[in-house]
C-alpha cells in the first residue's frame, strides 16, 4: 500500500531494552503528479487554435534519496483520438522532491486536427522507448479544447451604382466573415 511506512525494532542488549524506528515512503519512484496544459507565456490555457503551439507543465516528484535520470513523453490527440504530435525527452535528470517542469511549443496543432475536446498525455519513463525503457508510474492526461484556427474573409463588395457621374454618392457594401473561434478587429479599406 502506498504511503509513509514506519519499521520499529526493540532489542534487549545487556539486560537494556533498546529501539529504533525507521520511516520511509511506498510509493511510485517517480510520479508525474499532475499535467496542466499553457500558452506561450507559461500560464495556463485550455483552448487552443489548429495551427497553434500547446504546452505542457508537469510535476513530478522523485522519493529517492537521489536524482533519478528519465525518459518523459509527450503525446496530443485530437477530438477522434488520433495522434497529432508527440515528444520525447531522453535523459531528463529528476531531483528529488518535486519539480516542475514547463514545454511549450514542442506540441503543434495540425491544421488537420479536428475541432473539440482532445486530450494530451505524458508519461515516464526507466530509459528510452527504443531501449526498452518501462514504466515509472502510470500516464497522466489533461484535455484541453481545439478550436478553428483564425479566419477572416471578405465574402462579397458590392457598389450602390455601376455607373456614376462627378460628385455623386456611391455607397459600397462589404460582407465580412468570420469563420474563426474568436473575436477579431481589423481594418477594411476600399480604394478604386
Amino acid at each position: 500500500v502506498f504511503g509513509t511506512w514506519s519499521a520499529m525494532a526493540v532489542v534487549e542488549i545487556a539486560g537494556e531494552i533498546v529501539n529504533d524506528t525507521l520511516t520511509f515512503k511506498v510509493g511510485w519512484i517517480v510520479e508525474i503528479v499532475s499535467l496542466s496544459t499553457i500558452n506561450e507565456n507559461l500560464q495556463p490555457q485550455t483552448e487552443f487554435g489548429r495551427g497553434s503551439c500547446v504546452g505542457v507543465e508537469l510535476v513530478i516528484r522523485n522519493i529517492a534519496m537521489i536524482s533519478k535520470s528519465v525518459t518523459l513523453t509527450v503525446v496530443a490527440y485530437d477530438n477522434l483520438t488520433v495522434p497529432m504530435n508527440n515528444l520525447e525527452l531522453n535523459d531528463f535528470k529528476v531531483n528529488p522532491g518535486e519539480t516542475h517542469v514547463p514545454i511549450y511549443c514542442e506540441l503543434q496543432i495540425p491544421k488537420w486536427a479536428i475541432v473539440g475536446l482532445a486530450t494530451v498525455s505524458a508519461n515516464a519513463y526507466t530509459a528510452p522507448l527504443a531501449l526498452g525503457g518501462k514504466p515509472y508510474c502510470p500516464e497522466v492526461s489533461a484535455r484541453f479544447l481545439i478550436t478553428p484556427e483564425r479566419d477572416v474573409s471578405i465574402i462579397s463588395v458590392t457598389p450602390s451604382a455601376s455607373e456614376v457621374y462627378v460628385r455623386e454618392i456611391v455607397n459600397i457594401f462589404i460582407v465580412v466573415k468570420n469563420e474563426g473561434s474568436k473575436t477579431e478587429t481589423f481594418n477594411i479599406t476600399a480604394y478604386y
